[in-house]
Protein backbone atom coordinates (compact mmCIF):
# COMPACT_ATOMS: atom_id res chain seq x y z
CA UNK A 1 0.00 0.00 0.00
CA UNK A 2 2.57 2.58 -1.06
CA UNK A 3 1.02 3.71 -4.34
CA UNK A 4 0.38 7.18 -2.86
CA UNK A 5 4.08 7.65 -2.11
CA UNK A 6 5.98 6.80 -5.30
CA UNK A 7 9.16 8.39 -3.97
CA UNK A 8 9.15 5.93 -1.09
CA UNK A 9 8.75 8.50 1.70
CA UNK A 10 6.45 6.22 3.73
CA UNK A 11 7.89 2.80 2.84
CA UNK A 12 9.70 2.38 6.17
CA UNK A 13 6.67 3.11 8.33
CA UNK A 14 5.05 0.01 9.90
CA UNK A 15 1.75 1.09 8.35
CA UNK A 16 2.62 2.86 5.10
CA UNK A 17 -0.89 4.27 4.73
CA UNK A 18 -1.03 5.86 8.21
CA UNK A 19 1.37 8.77 7.57
CA UNK A 20 -0.15 9.41 4.16
CA UNK A 21 -3.64 9.52 5.67
CA UNK A 22 -2.48 11.83 8.46
CA UNK A 23 -0.75 14.10 5.95
CA UNK A 24 -3.97 14.31 3.92
CA UNK A 25 -6.00 15.12 7.04
CA UNK A 26 -3.46 17.75 8.05
CA UNK A 27 -3.69 19.36 4.61
CA UNK A 28 -7.50 19.28 4.67
CA UNK A 29 -7.62 20.92 8.10
CA UNK A 30 -5.30 23.69 6.95
CA UNK A 31 -7.13 24.15 3.65
CA UNK A 32 -10.39 24.68 5.52
CA UNK A 33 -8.86 27.22 7.89
CA UNK A 34 -7.01 29.03 5.11
CA UNK A 35 -10.32 29.23 3.27
CA UNK A 36 -11.89 31.17 6.15
CA UNK A 37 -9.02 33.69 6.08
CA UNK A 38 -9.16 33.91 2.29
CA UNK A 39 -12.86 34.80 2.38
CA UNK A 40 -12.22 37.36 5.12
CA UNK A 41 -9.38 38.92 3.11
CA UNK A 42 -11.22 39.13 -0.20
CA UNK A 43 -14.35 40.55 1.44
CA UNK A 44 -12.25 43.13 3.25
CA UNK A 45 -10.38 44.25 0.13
CA UNK A 46 -13.48 44.36 -2.05
CA UNK A 47 -15.49 46.28 0.58
CA UNK A 48 -12.75 48.90 0.96
CA UNK A 49 -12.38 49.36 -2.80
CA UNK A 50 -16.16 49.52 -3.13
CA UNK A 51 -16.36 52.20 -0.42
CA UNK A 52 -13.85 54.32 -2.34
CA UNK A 53 -15.59 53.88 -5.70
CA UNK A 54 -18.93 54.63 -7.27
CA UNK A 55 -21.43 51.89 -6.33
CA UNK A 56 -20.80 48.64 -8.17
CA UNK A 57 -17.75 49.85 -10.08
CA UNK A 58 -14.55 49.07 -8.15
CA UNK A 59 -13.73 46.17 -10.46
CA UNK A 60 -13.93 48.56 -13.39
CA UNK A 61 -11.41 50.90 -11.79
CA UNK A 62 -8.42 50.35 -14.07
CA UNK A 63 -7.86 54.10 -14.31
CA UNK A 64 -8.14 54.51 -10.54
CA UNK A 65 -6.46 51.36 -9.23
CA UNK A 66 -4.13 50.56 -12.13
CA UNK A 67 -4.66 46.82 -11.95
CA UNK A 68 -1.79 44.74 -13.31
CA UNK A 69 -2.34 42.79 -16.53
CA UNK A 70 -2.98 39.45 -14.74
CA UNK A 71 -5.33 41.15 -12.24
CA UNK A 72 -7.34 42.76 -15.02
CA UNK A 73 -7.56 39.41 -16.81
CA UNK A 74 -8.91 37.82 -13.63
CA UNK A 75 -11.56 40.53 -13.39
CA UNK A 76 -12.50 40.15 -17.05
CA UNK A 77 -12.74 36.38 -16.67
CA UNK A 78 -14.94 36.72 -13.59
CA UNK A 79 -17.29 39.09 -15.36
CA UNK A 80 -17.60 36.81 -18.38
CA UNK A 81 -18.80 34.03 -16.09
CA UNK A 82 -21.57 36.14 -14.65
CA UNK A 83 -25.06 36.39 -16.05
CA UNK A 84 -27.64 38.99 -15.18
CA UNK A 85 -26.93 42.31 -13.43
CA UNK A 86 -23.35 42.74 -12.25
CA UNK A 87 -23.04 44.14 -8.72
CA UNK A 88 -19.96 44.74 -6.59
CA UNK A 89 -20.45 41.52 -4.63
CA UNK A 90 -20.92 39.13 -7.52
CA UNK A 91 -17.35 39.17 -8.91
CA UNK A 92 -15.79 38.76 -5.45
CA UNK A 93 -16.05 34.96 -5.27
CA UNK A 94 -14.84 34.36 -8.83
CA UNK A 95 -11.14 35.37 -8.77
CA UNK A 96 -8.66 32.99 -7.15
CA UNK A 97 -6.59 33.72 -4.06
CA UNK A 98 -3.80 34.75 -6.45
CA UNK A 99 -5.82 37.79 -7.51
CA UNK A 100 -6.33 39.10 -3.98
CA UNK A 101 -2.80 38.27 -2.87
CA UNK A 102 -1.24 40.13 -5.80
CA UNK A 103 -3.33 43.25 -5.15
CA UNK A 104 -1.01 43.65 -2.14
CA UNK A 105 2.26 43.91 -4.09
CA UNK A 106 4.34 47.08 -4.13
CA UNK A 107 3.04 48.06 -7.59
CA UNK A 108 -0.40 48.61 -6.02
CA UNK A 109 0.83 50.38 -2.90
CA UNK A 110 -0.22 53.87 -3.93
CA UNK A 111 -3.63 53.09 -5.38
CA UNK A 112 -4.86 50.03 -3.46
CA UNK A 113 -2.93 49.68 -0.19
CA UNK A 114 -3.60 53.29 0.76
CA UNK A 115 -7.27 52.72 0.00
CA UNK A 116 -7.35 49.83 2.48
CA UNK A 117 -6.01 52.10 5.24
CA UNK A 118 -6.58 53.73 7.66
CA UNK A 119 -10.29 53.18 8.26
CA UNK A 120 -10.16 49.62 6.99
CA UNK A 121 -7.67 48.21 9.51
CA UNK A 122 -7.63 50.41 12.62
CA UNK A 123 -6.04 47.57 14.59
CA UNK A 124 -3.07 47.15 12.23
CA UNK A 125 -0.08 48.27 14.33
CA UNK A 126 2.31 51.04 13.31
CA UNK A 127 4.16 51.53 11.04
CA UNK A 128 1.35 49.76 9.13
CA UNK A 129 3.73 48.43 6.51
CA UNK A 130 2.32 47.03 3.30
CA UNK A 131 5.30 44.69 3.04
CA UNK A 132 4.67 43.12 6.44
CA UNK A 133 1.02 42.50 5.64
CA UNK A 134 1.90 41.09 2.23
CA UNK A 135 4.51 38.79 3.79
CA UNK A 136 1.95 37.08 6.01
CA UNK A 137 -0.55 36.77 3.15
CA UNK A 138 2.14 35.45 0.81
CA UNK A 139 3.04 32.60 3.15
CA UNK A 140 -0.64 31.69 3.51
CA UNK A 141 -1.02 31.82 -0.28
CA UNK A 142 2.02 29.57 -0.85
CA UNK A 143 0.77 27.05 1.73
CA UNK A 144 -2.63 27.01 0.06
CA UNK A 145 -1.04 26.32 -3.33
CA UNK A 146 1.08 23.51 -1.90
CA UNK A 147 -2.04 21.88 -0.50
CA UNK A 148 -3.97 22.42 -3.75
CA UNK A 149 -1.18 20.65 -5.65
CA UNK A 150 -1.19 17.78 -3.13
CA UNK A 151 2.28 18.58 -1.81
CA UNK A 152 2.59 17.43 1.82
CA UNK A 153 2.87 19.87 4.69
CA UNK A 154 4.78 17.13 6.53
CA UNK A 155 8.56 17.43 6.60
CA UNK A 156 11.32 14.87 6.98
CA UNK A 157 12.53 16.94 9.93
CA UNK A 158 9.73 17.12 12.55
CA UNK A 159 11.31 20.19 14.16
CA UNK A 160 11.20 22.07 10.88
CA UNK A 161 7.68 20.81 10.29
CA UNK A 162 6.58 22.22 13.65
CA UNK A 163 8.27 25.55 12.96
CA UNK A 164 6.60 25.83 9.56
CA UNK A 165 3.16 24.89 10.86
CA UNK A 166 3.49 27.16 13.90
CA UNK A 167 4.41 30.05 11.61
CA UNK A 168 1.48 29.32 9.30
CA UNK A 169 -0.85 29.23 12.31
CA UNK A 170 0.55 32.60 13.40
CA UNK A 171 0.11 34.01 9.87
CA UNK A 172 -3.54 32.97 9.83
CA UNK A 173 -4.24 34.45 13.26
CA UNK A 174 -2.31 37.63 12.48
CA UNK A 175 -3.97 38.44 9.15
CA UNK A 176 -7.39 37.62 10.56
CA UNK A 177 -6.81 39.77 13.63
CA UNK A 178 -5.54 42.75 11.69
CA UNK A 179 -8.71 42.75 9.59
CA UNK A 180 -11.13 41.94 12.43
CA UNK A 181 -9.99 41.50 16.05
CA UNK A 182 -12.79 38.98 16.62
CA UNK A 183 -11.84 36.83 13.63
CA UNK A 184 -8.96 34.76 15.10
CA UNK A 185 -10.99 33.35 17.97
CA UNK A 186 -13.85 32.39 15.66
CA UNK A 187 -11.64 30.94 12.91
CA UNK A 188 -9.35 29.05 15.24
CA UNK A 189 -12.29 27.86 17.31
CA UNK A 190 -13.70 26.19 14.19
CA UNK A 191 -10.34 24.84 13.01
CA UNK A 192 -9.41 21.15 13.18
CA UNK A 193 -5.68 21.84 12.99
CA UNK A 194 -5.09 21.57 16.73
CA UNK A 195 -6.87 18.19 16.70
CA UNK A 196 -4.99 16.71 13.72
CA UNK A 197 -1.43 17.86 14.45
CA UNK A 198 -0.93 15.83 17.66
CA UNK A 199 -1.93 12.65 15.79
CA UNK A 200 1.28 12.70 13.71
CA UNK A 201 2.54 9.11 13.27
CA UNK A 202 6.12 8.38 14.26
CA UNK A 203 8.76 7.67 11.59
CA UNK A 204 6.85 9.84 9.13
CA UNK A 205 9.45 9.93 6.37
CA UNK A 206 12.27 7.58 5.54
CA UNK A 207 15.83 8.66 6.26
CA UNK A 208 17.29 10.51 3.29
CA UNK A 209 13.88 11.06 1.68
CA UNK A 210 13.85 13.28 -1.35
CA UNK A 211 12.80 16.77 -0.20
CA UNK A 212 9.83 18.58 -1.68
CA UNK A 213 10.41 21.52 -3.98
CA UNK A 214 10.37 24.04 -1.12
CA UNK A 215 12.74 21.95 1.01
CA UNK A 216 15.42 21.74 -1.67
Amino acid sequence: MVVWAPDGNYRHHPDAVAPYRWSAELAAAHFETIGHVEVLLRNFISSRLEAASAPGTWFEGQNRYHFSGPAQKSIDKARRRLTGPVTSGRPVAEPTFDFWRFLLVKRHEGAIWRTLLPQGMPHYPAPRSRGAFEGHVDRIHRARNRIAHHEPLARADPDRENRDLDRLWDDLRTVGGWIDPDAPDWIMGKSRIHIVRPLRPGMMLRSGATPTREES
